[in-house]
């Protein structure tokens, strides 16, 4: 998943989105036969094992959601907002999920955990401030707004939510405050 907020720096737009829309319609396309087809289904879950989470069994995997994210965040955002709110899904929540999950005494709202949601804000930060062109206040805003959502939220895939929700609130804060 790297790849796409570094292809989004190095390669055209619309490249980049040529990308994400081949890749979205194939993982629809699976998404459908692993729905509807029973073969199709057995050698899907037999090839993925255990990548598939119990949630994702009756829903669209993050895999999905995250091409969904992708293509809505390079089609509608800046730049830099797109490769930062990429980012914050790709990395900052990779690492405040382990990190929480390992070293995760404190918990605040939902399944969030003080140590996992400082190593979100703090790696947040980092990103900010090597992405070419960055706003450091609208960054920070992203982060806080998700952070918070992310305690609040329920039943939508923080792939799809991670990436979306705070490319809003970056965009929407350098809008109202250029």
């Amino acid at each position: 998943m790297l790849l796409i907020p570094l292809g989004y720096w190095i390669l055209p737009k619309p490249w980049i989105v040529a990308v994400l829309c081949a890749g979205l319609i194939t993982a629809l396309i699976v998404e459908w036969a692993r729905f509807h087809t029973v073969r199709f289904a057995r050698w899907f879950y037999k090839m993925t094992g255990p990548l598939i989470r119990p949630h994702e069994m009756n829903r669209l995997t993050g895999a999905t959601c995250m091409l969904i994210g992708s293509l809505a965040a390079v089609l509608f955002f800046q730049q830099w907002v797109a490769m930062t709110a990429l980012l914050l899904v790709i990395v900052s929540d990779a690492l405040a999920g382990l990190v929480g999950r390992k070293w995760g005494k404190i918990h605040l709202i939902g399944n969030l955990t003080l140590v996992g949601s400082l190593t979100f804000f703090i790696s947040g930060i980092i990103i900010i401030l090597i992405i070419p062109g960055s706003n450091f206040i609208a960054g920070i805003m992203g982060i806080i707004f998700i952070l918070v959502l992310d305690g609040l939220r329920r039943n939508i895939d923080d792939n799809l939510i991670i990436p979306v929700v705070s490319g809003i609130v970056m965009e929407a804060f350098v809008w109202f405050f250029p």
